[in-house]
C-alpha cells in the first residue's frame, strides 16, 4: 500500500526565543549642572528575530524614558542615547530593562541594569569679596559655582593661610563675619561641596576691620574718614577740644565738654595730672609730658613723669593719674599736660 508511506507529515510548533542583552555605559564622574550621556546597547543573541523590544530607561532624577524597538533579526545591535543633567547631591543611578513579546531564556542580562555616575567636585567660587563693615564685622559675597551643594567659608590671619573653617554646609553666596577685632586684617577662602566632595578654594579676599576710632567717626558722622567734622583736629562742640582728645577721653564729641576733662594738682609737693582713659580708645596712646618752661622741651620720659602714678578701672573708663618727678620746691617753674598721639 504505497498510499501510507508517502508525504506523511509530522508538524511541530516552534516557540520563538529571543536572548535579548543590555548594556548601559555611563561616564565615571562628571561635572554637577552639565549633560552627560548614557550609551544603551541592545543585542538580540537569537535564536529566533525579536520583535516589540520595549526598552525602559530611568533617570537619576526618576524619570522614565521608554523606546520601543519593532524589529530585531537575531545578531543585531541597537544603540539608545540617552542624554541627563547631572545631579549635585549624590550618586546618579540610571537603570535599564529591555524585553520583547517572545520567551527570553535569559533574563538577568536584560533587566535592573545599572550604571553609576558620581559627580566631581564643584569648581571654585568665583569673585569672593570682602568688604568691612564695622570694626568687628566684614561682609564677603561670591558668585555661586555650578554644582555646589554647599559651600566652606575659610580664614587666616595671614595672606596664603594655614586657613581655619569658619562654617560648613553653607547654601548662600554671602556670609557675615562678626565678633573680629578692631583695626585687624582678615583674609578669606570659600570652596564648594557637593556628593562629590570639596572643591578648589577660591582666590583669596582680604579685608581689615574699622579701627575704634573709624567705628567712632562713624557712629557720630556716618563717616570713617578724617576730614571735616570727623577730623581728629575738628571741634565740632565748639569748645575747642579736638576730636581726637575727645576720643581718648570718651567725651561726646558733639556737644561743650562741661567735665571729664584732665585736671591738673598740686600733690605733696608735686605736680599731678588726673584724666580718664577711654577703654575703646586702643588705637590712641595717652602720656603726660613734663617741662619747666612752656617753651619746652617737653619730655614723657620715665626718668621725668610717672604715667601710671595711680590707677582706678572702671567699667568703660580707666582714671590714670600722671605725677610729675621734679618737686615743685626744687624748680622754678613745673608744667604737665596731657598727648594723645594715634598708634600707627
Amino acid at each position: 500500500n504505497p498510499g501510507n508511506n508517502t508525504n506523511i507529515i509530522a508538524v511541530t510548533t516552534v516557540t520563538p526565543v529571543a536572548d535579548i542583552q543590555v548594556t548601559n555605559v555611563a561616564p565615571a564622574s562628571v561635572v554637577a549642572g552639565t549633560s552627560y550621556t548614557n550609551v544603551i546597547t541592545v543585542t538580540n543573541a537569537g535564536p529566533s528575530t525579536a520583535t516589540n523590544v520595549v526598552v525602559i530607561d530611568i533617570l537619576p532624577d526618576g524619570t522614565q524614558v521608554t523606546n520601543v524597538i519593532a524589529v530585531m533579526a537575531v545578531g543585531t545591535t541597537t544603540n539608545l542615547y540617552v542624554v541627563s543633567v547631572a545631579l549635585g547631591n549624590g550618586p546618579m543611578t540610571n537603570v535599564v530593562s529591555a524585553t520583547a513579546t517572545m520567551f527570553d531564556p535569559d533574563w538577568m542580562n536584560n533587566t535592573n541594569i545599572i550604571a553609576v555616575t558620581m559627580p566631581l567636585p564643584p569648581a571654585s567660587p568665583a569673585s569672593l569679596k570682602a568688604t568691612d563693615m564695622s570694626a568687628t564685622e566684614i561682609q564677603l559675597n561670591w558668585v555661586a559655582s555650578s554644582g555646589a551643594a554647599s559651600y566652606i567659608v575659610k580664614r587666616a590671619g595671614a595672606s596664603g593661610g594655614p586657613y581655619t573653617n569658619l562654617i560648613t554646609g553653607l547654601t548662600s553666596t554671602n556670609y557675615s563675619n562678626g565678633g573680629l577685632a578692631a583695626g585687624t586684617s582678615y583674609f578669606y577662602v570659600v570652596s564648594g561641596v557637593n556628593f562629590g566632595g570639596e572643591g578648589a578654594n577660591s582666590s583669596e579676599a582680604m579685608a581689615a576691620t574699622w579701627t575704634g576710632i573709624q567705628q567712632w567717626r562713624f557712629n557720630n558722622w556716618g563717616t570713617t574718614n578724617n576730614t571735616g567734622s570727623a577730623a581728629d583736629s575738628a571741634s565740632p562742640g565748639g569748645d575747642g577740644i579736638p576730636n581726637l582728645l575727645k576720643y581718648a577721653l570718651g567725651l561726646n564729641p558733639l556737644l561743650p565738654a562741661t567735665n571729664g576733662l584732665p585736671v591738673g594738682t598740686l600733690t605733696n609737693g608735686f605736680l599731678t595730672l588726673t584724666y580718664n582713659q577711654s577703654k575703646a580708645a586702643t588705637d590712641v596712646t595717652t602720656v603726660a609730658e613734663v617741662t619747666g618752661s612752656l617753651v619746652g622741651p617737653w619730655s614723657s620720659d620715665t626718668n621725668d613723669v610717672e604715667q601710671l602714678w595711680q590707677v582706678l578701672d572702671g567699667i568703660s573708663l580707666q582714671v590714670v593719674t600722671a605725677r610729675d618727678r621734679t618737686p615743685v620746691s626744687g624748680a622754678t617753674n613745673r608744667f604737665i599736660r596731657l598727648r594723645v598721639m594715634t598708634t600707627p
